[in-house]
């Protein structure tokens, strides 16, 4: 399995995320850009949609899911704009152009389309069929969404692999500071894992990879060795 899109080569700005943790006193220059994610399941009532994500602005600089049509807002701020697959904008709208056309998520509220992307290949990890502003879902999580809600991934992209260790260093020395200034007892570490390892080492205890399918790669090693070393014995 192919890890989900290959990060863009080029960026021509600083990412509204990066400048955020800037401002809240992340030492981050590592950074070129970063984006968080998490799962969205507010169209659930369409059976073959697999579902959707919630995503900062710089998701689709930071990812090379091209758009095909429109253009994804890029207001950190902003909680009225939906993008969509192509799939899902046929499924929605058949052969009628979806940009700037009113969707109806929950029965409650009404996304303006911003923009349509391709479809997402089944070989990617990150699997969704729209895309929803990351404003969104920090509203619904309200008083939750605090300095000890660790429930979504951020994805980065460093000025070089290299400084992975120096990044996450920083950024936990960072978190620890703004901790002990609110009397939070919890140690938390934060991981930096680079996306290609995602796959293969997707277990995790305490923070950390201990392994995942690469078990399977192991096993199926071994049962390979020990055939070839039967037939050796046999010839």
């Amino acid at each position: 399995n192919a890890p989900p899109h290959r990060p863009r080569a080029q960026l021509g700005r600083v990412g509204r995320l990066r400048r955020w943790l800037l401002h809240h006193g992340f030492p981050v220059g590592e950074l070129e850009e970063a984006a968080r994610l998490d799962p969205c399941r507010v169209l659930a009532m369409h059976a073959d949609v697999p579902g959707g994500l919630y995503a900062d602005p710089d998701f689709f600089r930071l990812f090379s899911f091209e758009i095909i049509a429109g253009k994804p807002s890029t207001d950190p701020l902003d909680v009225s704009h939906i993008s969509i697959s192509h799939r899902l904008a046929q499924k929605l709208f058949g052969s009628d152009d979806p940009i700037g056309k009113s969707l109806k998520v929950n029965k409650q509220t009404d996304y303006i389309i911003a923009a349509v992307f391709e479809d997402v290949p089944h070989a990617s990890s990150i699997q969704f069929d729209y895309i929803l502003p990351f404003e969104v879902y920090k509203k619904r999580r309200g008083q939750e969404f605090n300095w000890r809600n660790y429930d979504h991934p951020l994805y980065v992209k460093l000025t070089d692999p290299a400084l992975a260790g120096q990044a996450i260093q920083k950024i936990n020395d960072r978190r620890a500071a703004a901790a002990k200034a609110a009397n939070d007892t919890d140690h938390v570490d934060f991981y930096m894992q680079p996306l290609s390892d995602a796959y293969l080492y997707g277990n995790f205890r305490n923070g950390k990879p201990v392994g995942g399918r690469i078990e399977y790669v192991r096993i199926f090693t071994i049962v390979a060795i020990f055939i070839l070393v039967i037939a050796c014995i046999n010839f």
